[in-house]
């Protein structure tokens, strides 16, 4: 998969930040924050910058069993998670899923929105 219409920036993230994992505008891995973008690198112990892409393709860990298609958002960890419907996921969604992802903890391709 190659990174298409990919945009990277560098913003406030968790100390720590594990490769491919969301962030909020807040620079925080959160369930009931919006994305922004997912992790372009990983970062180390106290470090609290880091790159972020913010839009085009991607990978993202997945935080459970994910269909082609699916509306996703994060979850506490960082995780791509299904969106489930409701007016308050709806205001979370940040990808869509380009693939599907068998397990938790798979690699699989997203589309940033």
């Amino acid at each position: 998969m190659t990174d298409q219409g990919k945009v990277v920036i560098t913003m406030t993230v968790p100390a720590s930040s594990g490769y491919k994992t969301a962030v909020s505008g807040a620079g925080t891995k959160s369930a009931t924050l919006r994305a922004v973008g997912l992790m372009d690198d990983s970062t180390a112990a106290g470090v609290t910058t880091g790159p972020v892409q913010i839009s085009g393709t991607s990978l993202a860990i997945a935080a459970e069993a994910i269909t082609v298609g699916a509306r996703l958002k994060s979850d506490a960890d960082g995780k791509m998670a299904v969106a489930t419907g409701d007016a308050t996921d709806n205001s979370l969604i940040m990808a869509v899923a380009l693939e599907a992802a068998a397990a938790e903890d798979v690699l699989f391709a997203v589309k940033i929105i």
